[in-house]
């Protein structure tokens, strides 16, 4: 993103990411180097937060990915489900991508 197109761009991010539920453990980011990808590091690492939100006594975890991530495949098989999903014309424009979604997973 250019930097004269920055504020443009947050402005169109803004649209397409849906905000946490109130009291959820949120994933703000997870990634995995190309190099290491399909070797389960996704899953555990999404394990571990799993736990992490236990210990606090959360009832929910959420994420934000994009619609297109391939990634999803993989939280869904986690447990989580889109709850939400926000697209934006200029955020495309700007990345390519449609927009973003929200996914939660209830922990019982």
């Amino acid at each position: 993103v250019q930097t004269c197109a920055l504020p443009i761009y947050i402005s169109a991010q803004r649209r397409v990411n849906a905000p946490a539920p109130e009291g959820s453990y949120h994933v703000a980011e997870l990634h995995t180097h190309p190099d290491f990808r399909n070797r389960g590091l996704g899953k555990a690492a999404l394990e571990y937060a799993e736990a992490q939100a236990r210990a606090e006594g959360c009832a929910t975890m959420s994420l934000v990915t994009t619609v297109i991530n391939p990634a999803r495949h993989l939280y869904e098989r986690q447990g989580f489900d889109v709850v939400e999903a926000r697209t934006d014309d200029v955020y495309e424009r700007m990345t390519g991508i449609p927009g973003r979604c929200l996914m939660v997973k209830e922990l019982s």
